[in-house]
């Protein structure tokens, strides 16, 4: 913690034990895509003492957890965070975007944006973005973050965005550019490369129920089963990429 100023914690948001077990699965999620590259935002787990000022006793007692800082991030990747309200599709990285298409299609996320922001805020929509330099045009990386609507968590609160024809966030759908396909075919290899490690980062979470983790791993499974067969990358994924 040395030299922070200050630090994103994800808590519970409310006291029931699902939502301490929705942290914990966010948490997870955050270590899987340690695994698959250092372009990506670490986390630190935190047993958090929650104090009641006025009554003067403690409240509760839960586990969170901390957000690196973009800025920090980028530098340890020897990049800078750039703070832009929009970019184009073609100025992203190609490996790199294919690989958060493919990671957002494991965990059933579509609540995310690559290239824009909400109104008035810097790009993107739950992530940030670095690259070589702060003004670079080009070869930009987008890191994600935020991740308590997709269908690997399965939060009671969550719902796909009103735009897409998906009932559920437990059903997937690849939102990847095309002109990633073929990059995205390649990235598809370090996903299986890495799966034991991706199901281990999810096992080996402190305080993560063991019904949720078994869950959690079900759902990864359907990907795995996606990914090991080229048609079926075609079929669900590539298909349906964005031009």
């Amino acid at each position: 913690f040395d030299g922070q100023k200050s630090l994103k914690l994800v808590t519970h948001c409310k006291p029931q034990s699902t939502y301490q077990q929705y942290a914990m699965q966010e948490y997870s999620i955050y270590k899987m895509y340690n695994v698959l590259t250092p372009q990506s935002l670490r986390v630190r787990m935190a047993e958090i003492e929650y104090f009641d000022s006025e009554k003067g006793k403690e409240y509760t007692t839960r586990y969170g957890f901390f957000i690196e800082d973009m800025d920090d991030a980028a530098k340890r990747n020897g990049m800078k965070e750039i703070d832009i309200p929009r970019i184009k599709r073609r100025q992203l990285e190609p490996d790199a975007s294919a690989r958060i298409s493919l990671f957002s299609y494991m965990i059933g996320n579509l609540d995310f944006a690559m290239t824009v922001g909400p109104d008035g805020s810097d790009c993107c929509h739950n992530g940030k973005l670095m690259g070589a330099e702060k003004d670079s045009a080009s070869d930009i990386i987008y890191v994600p973050y935020d991740f308590d609507q997709t269908g690997f968590i399965n939060a009671s609160y969550a719902a796909p965005p009103a735009n897409l024809k998906v009932s559920s966030v437990k059903n997937r759908l690849y939102r990847g550019f095309c002109f990633q396909n073929e990059n995205a075919k390649a990235q598809a290899s370090l996903y299986l490369q890495n799966e034991v490690a991706l199901k281990n980062a999810v096992l080996s979470t402190p305080n993560l129920d063991a019904k949720k983790a078994k869950s959690a791993i079900k759902f990864l499974d359907g990907f795995f089963k996606t990914i090991r067969d080229p048609a079926q990358i075609e079929k669900k994924m590539l298909s349906k990429c964005r031009s």
